[in-house]
């Protein structure tokens, strides 16, 4: 069925740009700003590279670039002995900001990035395992532009696509974008990238079991609260898992559901006392169980639930703490 658009034209004003079919070929290659500098140089051929970056509101390096893209595509190019558009230099260290994009690379560049360096092939063959899958031609451009234009080495990439298959993101694009932000925060050699992973990997693992224990859904994101109570029970109070279990099974015991809220009380409350290992809080805890025994064996009634509860009650503020049954009027009835 053939559809019309009625109604619509287009206004082309004193002139009027073409585009060539093989531009169009590779608009699925080119990035934004490669598709934008090359409609401002076919609008004005002899416009300096300078000018087709003020035209398109990005630096003349990254006119360049594309320019570069776009005479590797053999999209534009000059007849012998006719004026040339300035050729492009492409980058070979990333210096600007994060945000600007590593150039896209021809066919012909990747070829010669791969000749002139034995250990790409068996890089790129060992990302495709890692990244379980099979890199399509702009897929292996990007991966080689991490070294060409950031200036990594393969170890260092093989590391960040190790990474990234870790946690799920295997897509060359979230690769890239990574990359991007880590230079951008010095992190620029294997052995810091190393230590950066193992870092941001344990205390996502950390979280995760948090989230399992107390009936998060690990499909949803946290909330700014839920984060911020969770980055502090491993960051500020420096408890492990093992003592956050503890505060767990208290709450469990107390309030008989799972709340991040009531265990953060508790888990402060060990914090300021001074209670930072394992040990300590268990000490506190038979501690505090004898003392309330003993003042059971005086005639007074308490319990480790009255312990816990009036604690809590003084730190916890907010929260309804349910009262809980008194041993000396369980006493009393039976005296009856």
């Amino acid at each position: 069925m053939k559809t019309e658009n009625k109604g619509m034209r287009i206004n082309y004003g004193a002139g009027v740009t073409v585009v060539p079919d093989a531009a169009i070929a590779r608009f699925k290659d080119a990035s934004k700003r490669d598709i934008l500098v090359l409609m401002a140089l076919l609008a004005s051929p002899d416009a300096t590279a300078a000018e087709l970056a003020d035209a398109t509101a990005c630096t003349e390096e990254q006119a360049l670039a594309a320019l570069a893209f776009w005479q590797g595509a053999q999209v534009i190019g000059t007849d012998e002995g006719e004026k040339t558009v300035e050729p492009a230099k492409k980058p070979t260290k990333k210096t600007k900001a994060y945000g600007s994009e590593p150039p896209v690379y021809t066919m012909d560049e990747i070829s010669e990035l791969i000749e002139g360096n034995s250990d790409v092939s068996t890089m790129i063959d060992e990302c495709q395992r890692l990244l379980g899958k099979m890199l399509r031609t702009s897929e292996t451009a990007r991966l080689l532009s991490l070294m060409d234009y950031l200036g990594l080495d393969s170890e260092y990439v093989l590391c960040l696509c190790a990474h990234c298959s870790r946690i799920g993101k295997t897509s060359l694009r979230y690769v890239e974008t990574t990359a991007l932000a880590l230079f951008d925060k010095g992190i620029t050699d294997v052995h810091t990238l190393d230590d950066y992973f193992r870092a941001a990997e344990a205390a996502y693992s950390v979280e995760a079991q948090i989230r399992k224990l107390f009936g998060i859904n690990l499909e949803r994101a946290l909330s700014a609260k839920e984060k911020k109570i969770i980055e502090a029970w491993t960051a500020k109070l420096g408890y492990d898992l093992d003592i956050i279990k503890r505060a767990y099974d208290i709450t469990i015991n107390n309030i008989k559901e799972p709340s991040l809220s009531y265990a953060n009380a508790i888990l402060q409350n060990w914090y300021d006392a001074g209670l930072k290992t394992a040990e300590q809080i268990d000490a506190h805890l038979a501690e505090s169980a004898r003392a309330a025994e003993e003042t059971a064996k005086m005639g007074k009634s308490f319990d480790t639930d009255d312990f816990f509860a009036a604690a809590l009650e003084r730190s916890y503020k907010g929260m309804q703490i349910p009262d809980l049954p008194a041993a000396g009027n369980a006493t009393a009835k039976k005296r009856k």
